[in-house]
């Protein structure tokens, strides 16, 4: 990865800063492998220090299929979900992550909406669309979509 030290928490949001620049399967090509390589479920597992849950944290958002680069701003980009399914209870609802076709070979995001809408710029949701509950779906495939 490069220079890249992704046990050291700065270096979390890098692969997600691909979704900039316009190259998406980037971001999910390089959000697989951390997710493959540098966790595992055991008590060594983790990459680097876990000061205070960061560490635990980026999987956690990494594994559902976003997450929020700058923590001064409730905005949300999209990587590589690991579950065809997930929910999450919030306080006035729920949040329901869905990736059809997800598996190790579909690992390209081909589509993304929030709410039935899609994302921002295609890339990026608020987070007041999850205040309420609601559902975050993916299609997944094997090949990065064209443009």
């Amino acid at each position: 990865m490069g220079q890249v030290a992704f046990g050291n928490e700065p270096s979390h949001p890098i692969p997600y800063l691909y979704n900039w620049a316009s190259e998406p399967w980037k971001t999910q090509e390089m959000v697989d492998y951390i997710l493959d390589t540098m966790y595992s479920n055991t008590p060594a597992g983790i990459i680097g220090n876990e000061d205070v849950g960061s560490m635990s944290a980026c999987y956690v958002m990494s594994a559902l299929g976003f997450y929020q680069v700058n923590a001064a701003d409730p905005v949300y980009t999209f990587g590589r979900p690991l579950f065809a399914k997930a929910t999450i209870p919030i306080k006035r609802g729920t949040v329901t992550i869905i990736a059809d076709k997800n598996s190790t070979n579909n690992r390209y995001v081909q589509s993304v909406t929030i709410n039935g809408k899609p994302l921002k710029d295609g890339l990026f949701f608020e987070h007041q669309e999850f205040v309420p509950g609601g559902n975050l779906h993916f299609v997944m495939g094997n090949t990065p979509p064209q443009k």
